[in-house]
């Protein structure tokens, strides 16, 4: 999900890994990308 607020971009990614032992993760990025 991207979003850009009054303070600046927000970003949230959930990721999988391609194998099955590696769970889920969760990202949370501020500011622009670089």
């Amino acid at each position: 999900m991207r979003w850009v607020s009054p303070v600046g971009p927000l970003r949230l990614d959930l990721a999988h890994a391609l194998d099955d032992d590696g769970g889920i993760r969760l990202h949370f990025s501020m500011g622009p990308e670089l």
